[in-house]
């Protein structure tokens, strides 16, 4: 786990804009409505304190435009980023509660956002029942 000079909050907005594009790219082109969901939620976390406003938005963009150039290298990022918090379960729910806020943020729900989240669920440990 990332410790120090704000290693752990960066890991944790990684992982948390990870779950999050992932879910909400997965049914399609990233709308606005989406992308002020996550500023949304994210700003009222601790762990964005540590950065500033550019290190988070470009951690969120960046991670937007390589799903969408290349969704499956977007996976396997998102995976990895998400991975890092499976073994603490206080942060991987937190995580989770943002890959769900992506679900309602466009107000539409999809068969293949929920198949995502389900993966996401399982990577971070999470039962889902």
């Amino acid at each position: 786990m990332p410790q120090g000079n704000g290693q752990y909050e960066e890991a944790f907005v990684r992982a948390a804009a990870a779950a999050y594009v992932w879910v909400s790219i997965s049914d399609g082109p990233l709308k606005e409505i989406e992308v002020d969901g996550f500023i949304d939620f994210l700003l009222a976390t601790p762990y964005v304190d540590a950065l500033s406003d550019d290190q988070f938005m470009d951690i969120y963009l960046n991670l937007v435009a390589l799903f969408e150039r290349d969704y499956e290298l977007g996976r396997e990022r998102a995976v990895m980023r998400l991975s890092v918090f499976q073994n603490d379960p206080e942060r991987a729910q937190e995580i989770f509660k943002v890959a769900q806020k992506s679900l309602t943020a466009d107000s539409q729900l999809s068969d293949r956002e929920e198949l995502v989240l389900s993966e996401i669920a399982s990577i971070l440990n999470i039962n889902e029942t």
